[in-house]
């Protein structure tokens, strides 16, 4: 099964998928000057790119401490490629920053120097940035969510949480797979 998480960013979104046992991360830079709708154009045609034939997205979500115009144009982002997802049949989910640091680090408020130290410490993947450290825990979660592994006690709640919130989306994974 393939399964793709993303730290979605106007200017640096991260990426990692696993497939076999194998995590491989990205970070998704847009051209230098564009912004606004060309810049989310570019963003969602990189993401339909490494997502079109995926079996489940994980994607963090938004923040609601987020203020200002950015934050406005960060939505649209997440809706942009939720859409993108959606029209491709790709299920997907989505995880709130406290909860992905949670499952990652076992606490709610790390920084994200602790998120790429506990990438690294969990799971032996080198992040390049904080974006694919988010992306990697991303993926993680998305392979709890459908396969056996070990997990200590704080990645366990974050999964039930998880599973409550997406019944319909993670049932229609497992039957499209044979889970």
């Amino acid at each position: 099964m393939q399964i793709v998480g993303l730290d979605l960013s106007l200017n640096a979104t991260g990426l990692a998928w696993a497939a076999n046992g194998h995590t491989q991360t990205e970070t998704l830079k847009p051209p230098k000057g564009i912004t606004g709708l060309p810049r989310l154009d570019w963003i969602c045609c990189q993401v339909r790119e490494r997502t079109a034939t995926v079996q489940l997205v994980v994607m963090e979500g938004l923040s609601f401490a987020s203020k200002g115009q950015m934050s406005l144009e960060r939505a649209g982002l997440a809706y942009a490629v939720r859409l993108q997802l959606w029209r491709l049949t790709v299920p997907f989910v989505t995880v709130p920053p406290s909860t992905l640091k949670k499952f990652v680090t076992g606490s709610g408020k790390a920084e994200k120097n602790k998120m790429l130290l506990e990438v690294w410490r969990r799971w032996h993947i080198e992040a390049a940035d904080d974006n694919q450290a988010d992306a990697v825990g991303l993926v993680m979660i998305g392979r709890a969510l459908v396969e056996p592994m070990p997990l200590i006690q704080a990645q366990v709640d974050v999964i039930h949480k998880i599973e409550r919130d997406n019944r319909e989306v993670l049932e229609a994974v497992r039957v499209r797979e044979n889970l």
